[in-house]
């Protein structure tokens, strides 16, 4: 499983957000400290807080697309998409660590039960 960020995902209409101070381009590593899983993350946050985009899952070799929110305080809430489809509920909360870098951890869920806990560490493009 990869690490996602979830969220309402959507068009970005009702975040209530209308200049994130997450807006940009992102890519970096996550590993899921629950299965081992592990890849490369690439995300978009937009101007709303859409927070989109694919992490790649080294050990099964698919990619996972990411559909969540993230607030201004770095609340994170969305959706995973693995493949199968199956979809994760995914939390958790992400700050700046330097000027580039965002990173924090998420948490998959499945009906409720936890099923993942995944560090993330994103640089601003």
């Amino acid at each position: 499983m990869t690490a996602a960020l979830a969220g309402c995902g959507g068009n970005g209409s009702g975040t209530g957000i209308t200049d994130s101070a997450f807006q940009g381009n992102y890519s970096g590593t996550w590993s899921n400290t629950t299965s081992g899983a592990n890849g490369a993350a690439t995300i978009a946050v937009s101007q709303q807080g859409n927070f989109t985009g694919t992490f790649h899952d080294n050990v099964s070799n698919t990619d996972e697309t990411v559909d969540a929110v993230i607030n201004n305080l770095g609340a994170v809430q969305g959706t995973i998409i693995l493949p199968g489809p199956t979809a994760l509920a995914l939390t958790g909360t992400l700050s700046f660590t330097s000027s580039t870098v965002l990173s924090g951890t998420l948490t998959e869920a499945s009906g409720g039960t936890t099923v993942g806990t995944v560090p993330v560490s994103l640089t601003k493009q």
